[in-house]
């Protein structure tokens, strides 16, 4: 599994939020972005961009 950080922007806060999470592509790791957008129910919430990030 890979690690990635993935920015999450709302309107609430007004600036990209890293959510660090554990998965197997960039794929899964933007639907897992989505998920916590939803989970929270973020205003306006977007996912801006995708990083691995490397140990």
């Amino acid at each position: 599994m890979k690690k990635y950080n993935v920015y999450i922007y709302d309107s609430e806060s007004g600036c990209n939020q890293p959510v660090l999470v554990e998965c197997k592509s960039k794929t899964e790791a933007r639907a897992m972005g989505n998920k916590y957008i939803r989970l929270w129910r973020l205003v306006n919430g977007s996912v801006k961009s995708i990083d691995e990030v490397c140990e």
